[in-house]
């Protein structure tokens, strides 16, 4: 017991370096998962038939009506936007950091909304309720996303959002 009184301070200290480690440990595990999670995101995004799908969601938005009333293309549309909200989904609880997503999809995001919305309208028509919350907020959350590369320079984020300022008080 005497050896213990002596050095309970030392032991303090190396119990509390181990917690530490731990926790450094646990931090870079976590780290890696996120990478790991975001990376496998990233491929399911990039799949050619989402890319499709996303393309004519896209063209949808700039011509104000759905490109192909074709089943099959119809389904590539309605597909991408469900990943989209997967996406957003995954965000929302922290599997894949919303941040990074911003940082790659804002650009996307910005100009999905018009495609969105004519997309949604055909599958739907008027029936409310039929929203993908989380791609609706993603959509929100990048048209405010601060960025400063070169793809929101010089009146982009302008273009993408179809003259519409990215802040509600609107303010470029």
């Amino acid at each position: 017991m005497d050896w213990f009184s002596v050095n309970k301070d030392v032991i303090g200290i190396g119990i509390g370096l181990l917690a530490i480690l731990i926790s450094l440990i646990t931090v870079l595990i976590s780290r890696r998962r996120l990478a790991s999670s975001f990376l496998a995101v990233q491929t399911m995004m990039l799949a050619d038939d989402l890319w499709r799908g996303r393309l004519m969601i896209y063209q949808s938005g700039l011509n104000g009506v759905i490109v192909s009333t074709e089943p099959d293309d119809v389904y590539l549309m309605v597909r991408a936007l469900a990943t989209f909200d997967l996406m957003g989904a995954y965000a929302r609880r922290g599997i894949v950091p919303r941040r990074w997503v911003l940082d790659y999809w804002h650009p996307r995001l910005q100009v999905l909304r018009r495609g969105y919305e004519v997309v949604n309208s055909y599958q739907h028509g008027s029936y409310p309720g039929h929203d993908r919350p989380d791609l609706l907020d993603l959509m929100a959350r990048a048209e405010r996303h601060p960025c400063r590369r070169e793809c929101c320079a010089g009146g982009q984020i302008g273009l993408r959002l179809g003259g519409r300022s990215p802040d509600p008080d609107g303010t470029p």
